[in-house]
């Protein structure tokens, strides 16, 4: 008989705006599940696995606003969110993203896409914070 374990976990999304980086430019957000194995532009999802995404937050407004992209084996869009601006954990209406599954030897990647122009001289890094349910077989 299989087990199901569940664990709540946070992923932290992180990226860099480039300086001068033009509105509706896109780049890929690094996605760190496992401090030990350090961040990753795209993550296969165990074979005894499937997570769940559940929430996405920031904790602050980020200095260039984007969206992000959620992507199944680097071709499939599943999830694409609001600007990061109105998803700030203290704001009372921030929207809730609809729910997301990866099954198991599925490939995760985050596309931000810009939605003004970077300031001219300064590299700006956005970081978000994804909640997730991991559904684990032992």
């Amino acid at each position: 008989m299989v087990k199901i374990k569940q664990v709540e976990q946070t992923v932290i999304l992180q990226g860099t705006v480039a300086a001068g980086l033009p509105k509706n430019s896109t780049f890929y957000m690094s996605v760190l599940l496992d401090p030990g194995l350090g961040a990753v532009q795209q993550i296969q999802v165990p074979p005894n696995e499937a997570w769940v995404f559940e929430d996405l937050y920031v904790k602050d407004a980020p200095g260039v606003d984007v969206l992000l992209t959620f992507q199944k084996n680097l071709t499939e869009n599943v999830l694409r969110t609001a600007p990061l601006s109105v998803l700030v954990v203290s704001n009372p209406a921030r929207p809730k993203i609809d729910k997301v599954l990866y099954e198991g030897n599925t490939i995760l990647t985050v596309v931000a896409q810009t939605l003004e122009d970077a300031p001219p001289n300064v590299p700006v890094t956005i970081i978000a914070y994804a909640k997730i349910r991991r559904f684990i077989a032992e």
